[in-house]
């Protein structure tokens, strides 16, 4: 049996955890629909800032949680 504790331990990392990944499926999900719409267009200038887009923001993610475990934070 799961204890108290130990379930709400991690169903706060699990909620953590989404709140990361967030914004990363939404511009996912962003950068699909402007695919599609290129595809259609075929402006393939506005496809590269969207990736550029899409790298800032799983790096700027990664320093935060890099930067959580200098600080000791779980």
């Amino acid at each position: 049996m799961f204890q108290t504790k130990e379930f709400a331990k991690g169903s706060s990392d699990l909620f953590s955890a989404g709140q990361l990944l967030l914004p990363i499926v939404i511009k996912l999900f962003r950068l699909r629909l402007y695919f599609v719409s290129l595809l259609k267009n075929g402006f393939i200038y506005d496809f590269g800032i969207q990736i550029l887009d899409l790298m800032i923001t799983i790096n700027n993610i990664y320093q935060f949680e890099l930067s959580q475990v200098k600080n000791g934070v779980t």
